[in-house]
């Protein structure tokens, strides 16, 4: 009969917790991809406001 994974249980294998190096460059990632999302609404809302104070 063939193998169908019933009453199998796979050896639970104890991983490595992350470095602090590992964990600064994740977090360092995370904070850019936010940048690179928020920046051109802040771009746009800056030269906006020169605008407007220009007109003034």
């Amino acid at each position: 009969m063939p193998f169908d994974g019933i009453d199998f249980e796979p050896k639970r294998e104890k991983r490595e917790r992350a470095g602090p190096s590992d964990n600064l460059v994740t977090v360092l990632i995370v904070l850019l991809a936010i940048c690179m999302l928020v920046t051109p609404i802040s771009i746009a809302g800056l030269v906006d406001t020169v605008r407007y104070l220009h007109g003034n």
